[in-house]
C-alpha cells in the first residue's frame, strides 16, 4: 500500500466518522427536543392555565351599595 492510498483511506475514514458524529448529534438533539416538548407542555399548562381562567370564585355579598362607606375597607 502506497502513501497516497493510506492518505486517501485516512481521509475517507475521517469523513465517515464526521458523518456518524453529525448523525448521532442530530439524533440526540431531536430526542432531547422531543423529551423537552413532552414534559414542557404539561408543566406549562399546569402553571399557566390557572391564570387564564376567568373570574371563577365565590360571590361575597357586602350588602347594599348605599350601606358601604366610601374609602373604607370591610373585613
Amino acid at each position: 500500500m502506497s502513501q497516497d492510498e493510506v492518505c486517501i483511506k485516512t481521509r475517507q475514514d475521517k469523513k465517515d466518522n464526521f458523518k456518524q458524529n453529525r448523525r448521532s448529534f442530530i439524533k440526540t438533539a431531536a430526542l432531547a427536543g422531543g423529551a423537552t416538548l413532552i414534559t414542557g407542555v404539561p408543566l406549562a399548562s399546569y402553571f399557566i392555565a390557572p391564570s387564564l381562567n376567568k373570574g371563577v370564585g365565590k360571590w361575597v355579598d357586602f350588602g347594599a351599595a348605599e350601606d358601604l362607606e366610601p374609602d373604607s375597607v370591610a373585613m
